[in-house]
């Protein structure tokens, strides 16, 4: 799941904090959804900032830069239905391309019914595979006590 930074809580909360110059900074909606996720639907949920993970530490401003024109563009992909594709940094520019090219320049393929993915599935992990929204629960049994507006969601995110 991906939040963005200036999402705002289901009262209409903003999420920010002001740093040593007073200057409003965003930063928490990820925190609020893990919340309402573990309250929600008791299964763990933990919040990473892609940021972080690209460098090791706080973004950069071309971090900041590539992930915003990353946001854009894959926006703009899901506004005009062109699925299928990723989004990738290349030649100072954003550009596209097919999951079926990703994939098949891949060197590492899992075998579906290997170790680690059995392994995931044991846990509960989903795993993208295509679901009924029935079949939502298996995932995890906690599930079976949620309103069916918020099937129709994990459905709806499933298929975006």
């Amino acid at each position: 799941m991906v939040v963005a930074e200036g999402a705002k809580t289901a009262d209409g909360e903003s999420r920010y904090y002001k740093d040593a110059l007073g200057e409003v900074r965003l930063r928490g909606i990820g925190e609020y959804v893990a919340t309402e996720i573990e309250k929600n639907l008791g299964v763990e949920a933990r919040v990473t900032v892609l940021g972080h993970v690209q460098r090791g530490g706080a973004p950069s401003a071309l971090d900041r830069l590539i992930g915003t024109a990353f946001g854009k563009v894959a926006v703009d992909l899901i506004a005009q239905e062109k699925y299928g594709v990723m989004v990738a940094w290349h030649n100072n520019g954003v550009t596209t391309i097919p999951l079926d090219q990703v994939f098949a320049d891949s060197p590492l393929l899992i075998d579906p019914q290997g170790f680690w993915v059995e392994t995931a599935r044991s846990l509960g992990i989903y795993l993208g595979e295509e679901l009924e929204p029935e079949d939502i629960a298996l995932i995890n049994p906690n599930l079976n006590d949620l309103q069916p507006s918020l099937i129709e969601v994990i459905t709806q995110v499933d298929e975006v």
